[in-house]
């Protein structure tokens, strides 16, 4: 957590590019990590003497962590930093921060229903398989209220495969963007259900 704070802190986004061609500032920058895709308006990348690189993304980044097998996860938000170590043809994606406007989608290749959230900020060590989100604002389906569900969480970090530490949790059945009731939860897990196999290394 400390890392991660560290790095929403000096968000100074520095990075520059041999891992990216652009001629011209309006082209839309791509570039490919273990199979995923980052682009975004504008990339930067620079190696680090610990052999790890590191590059900016800015202006409407979008990445796709999954395929049509994995549920096709994706994530859009207004800047990025992606933690890489060059090897072979791609590089291998180690750790990725994004900020604003973040959303997260994923569609379940058999049911189709999407997992949709969102943060400001959010960290993902991929390596660890942890993830940690800064206002969590998340929608989901219950089936035994047969009802939307909303899930609001100030700060929200996994302590395990599938379950999430939270603080000042929020939850409703109301769809408002202002619910007329809610139930709040000082601090709690939230556990997610039918528990799914990563088959890719960036499966969050």
């Amino acid at each position: 957590m400390r890392r991660t704070r560290a790095v929403a802190a000096s968000v100074a986004l520095l990075i520059a590019g041999p891992l990216f061609a652009q001629e011209r500032p309006q082209d839309r920058v791509t570039v490919t990590a273990g199979g995923r895709r980052l682009e975004a308006d504008f990339a930067e990348s620079q190696l680090e003497k610990d052999g790890r690189r590191v590059t900016m993304l800015t202006g409407r980044v979008e990445l796709s962590l999954g395929d049509g097998a994995t549920g096709g996860e994706s994530i859009r938000a207004d800047r990025a930093l992606a933690w890489s170590v060059d090897s072979g043809e791609e590089p291998a994606l180690r750790e990725l921060y994004v900020e604003g406007n973040i959303t997260f989608r994923r569609a379940d290749p058999k049911t189709k229903r999407e997992t949709v959230f969102r943060a400001e900020r959010l960290y993902v060590d991929f390596m660890g398989q942890k993830v940690y989100a800064i206002d969590l604002k998340a929608r989901t389906y219950s089936d035994r209220l047969k009802t939307p569900l909303v899930l609001n969480a100030k700060e929200a970090r996994t302590i395990a495969q599938g379950v999430l530490e939270a603080e000042e949790i929020t939850i409703t059945t109301c769809t408002f963007g202002d619910p007329d009731y809610r139930v709040f939860v000082a601090r709690g897990t939230i556990k997610g259900q039918g528990r799914r196999d990563a088959k890719a290394p960036y499966d969050l």
